[in-house]
């Protein structure tokens, strides 16, 4: 999308920002290359591990999303492992610095991901070390962005979330940022706009120095958050199942041919 660079800005630049010297990057999923193109413009970072469970998804995104990764994939700084990030967390061969969450939606299908996911990352993690993670609108109906900061907030101590409204996706988006030492809150806005300095260009969608005000929110929306941390069951909603729908194969395949797509349709094992 025209747009992608909104969404990707405010994944990754704030959490490259909010630490003092980001060497070690981790990024779970970002099969597109997108998150990892955003860590690569930072001058600091000398190492990206990029985790995807899916080799179909990186090689097609590699061949249709090239105009937009401007050659990520040759850079030697990066390194793409083909497989489960649970896996990858279990036995990590280094700590980083940065882990960015790039993965599905906080869902009660996915609860159990996460958790696995977020009891992995104490694995990765070093002391100073930030973790960020998106979500759908923290508004009505569903409050979705706010299950995040819950979660965040649950198993962090210092946690602040921001929102952007991504054109393409039709609706604000939540990004939450976490930290067992680093204190973002209190970063001054020069803070932000010194370390901005690290990037090889200005972000396009990001505005750097406004960061510490991206992190103040409505006494409604607080006093929501304050609510489900205790627990109380009136809070917002629960989030609801995802309602998946299973499509055959012959189906897979007009689709692949109304967009394009040039890798044959999934056999019946598939």
């Amino acid at each position: 999308a025209v747009d992608e660079y909104i969404y990707h800005e405010h994944l990754v630049v704030p959490a490259l920002l909010a630490h003092p010297r980001p060497e070690r990057v981790l990024i779970l999923g970002g099969g597109d290359g997108l998150a990892a193109r955003e860590a690569l413009r930072h001058r600091g970072v000398r190492r990206v591990v990029m985790v995807d469970l899916d080799a179909m998804v990186v090689n097609a995104c590699r061949q249709h999303l090239a105009h937009l990764q401007e050659g990520v994939f040759d850079d030697p700084r990066l390194q793409v492992i083909i497989g489960d990030a649970r896996d990858f967390l279990r036995n990590p061969d280094a700590a980083f610095d940065v882990v960015i969450v790039d993965l599905v939606d906080l869902m009660p299908e996915t609860r159990a991901l996460f958790d696995e996911v977020f009891a992995g990352i104490d694995n990765v993690l070093r002391e100073d070390g930030i973790v960020v993670s998106h979500a759908p609108d923290p508004g009505p109906p569903l409050f979705e962005g706010l299950h995040l900061v819950d979660y965040l907030r649950r198993r962090f101590r210092h946690v602040v979330w921001y929102t952007a409204f991504i054109t393409s996706f039709g609706e604000t988006w939540t990004f939450g940022l976490a930290s067992h030492r680093v204190d973002i809150a209190a970063l001054p806005a020069a803070t932000w706009e010194a370390r901005a300095a690290a990037l090889t260009r200005p972000p396009r969608a990001l505005v750097p120095r406004a960061m510490p005000a991206r992190f103040l929110h409505s006494p409604e929306e607080e006093a929501r958050l304050e609510r489900m941390l205790r627990g109380e069951p009136d809070a917002v909603p629960p989030l609801i199942p995802w309602q998946a729908k299973v499509i055959d194969g012959e189906t897979v395949a007009k689709v692949h041919q109304l967009i394009g797509l040039r890798f044959p349709p999934p056999t019946q094992q598939d």
